[in-house]
């Protein structure tokens, strides 16, 4: 086998994997209208760049064939690409969107490294970190002063808003929906501003963390579709 022909094979091998990868970010972790707006597509294009392209790099670079320890050469290649790929995507994991949390007029989406073990263990079984989301749930503002202040404090010095704070969560019922979209917008706000509009519907802000969007409001009141808005 030729250099090259040995840098093919190891491409292919990492595409396969790679395309794996991708799949599970993509379509579990950070599931669609929500994969953009999270800032997946970023780190996304780093970790496969990683993957896919420096592992057979270093496979042209090093390959001769029959050359003595060119097996343990190649596995230390294969096990450092692999360690960078794990470790990507537990950070990719430990990254993910777990919460669409309608509060003040808005929806936030909320990602899982940003909750403090000491407030989860103050929220309700209910309202634990999801493994698979994000998790559609409302959240209502203290009305002890010492808390709001708290809260306050909280998005000023750490920009962790109520959105972190799941002791707060209730239930996204048809009561808590139905008085927290009747802020909600027409879409021809959004014609206004320029953005491609095929049909009319009703919306509310979601601020994501690498841009903002429109979620498109069902008949139930709940998010049926996100139309990104950039800029906003």
């Amino acid at each position: 086998m030729t250099r090259i022909q040995a840098a093919l094979v190891h491409l292919s091998i990492s595409l396969l994997i790679g395309g794996i990868a991708f799949s599970l970010l993509y379509f579990v972790y950070y599931p669609q209208p929500y994969f953009q707006i999270s800032g997946a597509d970023r780190l996304v294009m780093i970790l496969l760049a990683v993957d896919v392209v420096l592992g057979p790099l270093l496979t042209l670079a090093v390959f001769r064939s029959g050359k003595r320890g060119m097996k343990f050469d190649l596995w230390v290649i294969a096990a450092l690409q692999l360690s960078a790929l794990v470790y990507g995507l537990h950070i990719m994991w430990a990254a993910r969107p777990v919460f669409i949390v309608a509060v003040s007029e808005r929806y936030n989406l909320a990602f899982a490294h940003d909750f403090r073990e000491e407030d989860l263990a103050k929220a309700k079984p209910e309202f634990q970190l999801p493994l698979f989301g994000p998790k559609l749930v409302g959240a209502v503002v203290p009305s002890n002063s010492e808390e709001r202040m708290r809260l306050l404090d909280s998005a000023m010095e750490e920009g962790r808003d109520i959105e972190y704070f799941p002791q707060y969560f209730v239930a996204y019922d048809v009561a808590f929906a139905a008085d927290f979209t009747k802020n909600a917008r027409s879409s021809d706000y959004l014609k206004e501003k320029g953005v491609k509009v095929t049909q009319d519907f009703r919306y509310l802000p979601l601020r994501g963390r690498f841009g903002d969007g429109a979620l498109e409001l069902g008949t139930d009141n709940r998010p049926k579709d996100l139309h990104l808005v950039d800029p906003w």
